[in-house]
């Protein structure tokens, strides 16, 4: 798991749509699914019914979303309080 793949995970659930998730992380469409379905296989669960529209997220996927929120927001701490001892 890597945090680029928690940001694209957090966005495709937020936007509920690859594209719109792509191109909010500058990626391309393919990318970004890629990187979801490479921490689908690594962790054995499905995040996302694709065949919906717009995505839905699987219950799964709701878990494991809401520890993803909590990481993401360790690592906002973590830039804040390097920000914080370098000074900026």
């Amino acid at each position: 798991m890597t945090r680029s793949q928690i940001e694209y995970i957090l966005n495709l659930a937020k936007l509920r749509s690859f594209s719109k998730a792509a191109e909010a992380c500058f990626i391309t469409q393919s990318t970004l699914s890629a990187m979801v379905a490479k921490f689908e296989k690594q962790t054995g669960v499905v995040l996302f019914d694709r065949k919906t529209k717009p995505i839905t997220i699987t219950p799964n996927g709701e878990e494991v979303i809401k520890y993803l929120k909590s990481i993401n927001r360790e690592f906002q701490l973590l830039d804040e309080g390097i920000n914080h001892i370098k000074g900026y």
